[in-house]
C-alpha cells in the first residue's frame, strides 16, 4: 500500500510538472499573442493614417486638375476672341498702344505727385 501511495505522488508530481510546463507555455504564446496584438493596433493606426493622406493627395490633386482644366479653358478663350476679331499686326499695334499708355500714366502719376508736393509745401507755409 505504501509503494502504491509513492508511486501514486511520484506520478502526480510528474504530472504537476507537466501541467506547469503547459501553463507557462500558454502564459509564453498569449504574452506572444498580446504583443503582436499591440503591433497589429499600431499597424492599422498607421493604415489609417496612409489611408487618410491618399485621400488628401486625390483632393488635391483633383483640385489642380479642375485648376488647369480653368486655365486652359481661359487661355483657349482668350486667344479664341483675340485671335479671332484682330490681325496679328492689329494686335501688335493694341500692345503698343497699351505699353504707351502705361508710359503716359506713370509721366501722369509722376507729375500728380510733385503737383500734391508742392500743394503741401503750400498749405505747410500757409501754417
Amino acid at each position: 500500500h505504501k509503494l502504491a501511495a509513492t508511486g501514486f505522488r511520484d506520478e502526480m508530481d510528474k504530472i504537476r510538472d507537466q501541467l506547469s510546463q503547459i501553463q507557462d507555455e500558454i502564459n509564453h504564446h498569449s504574452d506572444e499573442i498580446n504583443k503582436h496584438d499591440v503591433i497589429i493596433t499600431q499597424y492599422n493606426d498607421i493604415q489609417g493614417d496612409v489611408e487618410e493622406m491618399r485621400e488628401r493627395v486625390d483632393i488635391k490633386a483633383s483640385q489642380i486638375d479642375r485648376e488647369e482644366t480653368r486655365l486652359v479653358t481661359h487661355k483657349s478663350m482668350l486667344e479664341e476672341d483675340w485671335s479671332n476679331t484682330h490681325t496679328e499686326d492689329q494686335l501688335a499695334g493694341m500692345l503698343d498702344a497699351f505699353h504707351d499708355t502705361i508710359a503716359d500714366d506713370a509721366k501722369r502719376k509722376e507729375e500728380l505727385e510733385l503737383y500734391q508736393k508742392d500743394l503741401e509745401t503750400d498749405v505747410d507755409s500757409l501754417r
